[in-house]
């Protein structure tokens, strides 16, 4: 299954910003060029939405208690 199949079939807000930043930060890692622009390309979302998702993601490594808010927006709100 690919990073993209994964993130289609994944339910949870977390689990989707999990998914679109390791794939992001594994991108850019074999190339070097990479940017939000292309992962939101390929994941055919905003760049936005790529931009929020790897915030979310470095957000949730360092303080785990952000998996427990109902929504992206109020997880969000708290790393403003």
């Amino acid at each position: 299954m690919t990073f993209i199949e994964r993130y289609k079939k994944e339910e949870t807000w977390y689990g989707k910003a999990i998914i679109m930043g390791i794939y992001h930060t594994v991108m850019c890692q074999k190339n070097k060029d990479w940017a939000l622009i292309d992962t939101a390309n390929d994941f055919q979302v905003s760049i936005g939405l790529v931009s929020e998702n790897i915030r979310l993601a470095l957000a949730l490594d360092k303080d785990k208690n952000l998996i427990n808010c109902k929504t992206r927006q109020i997880a969000l709100e708290k790393i403003k």
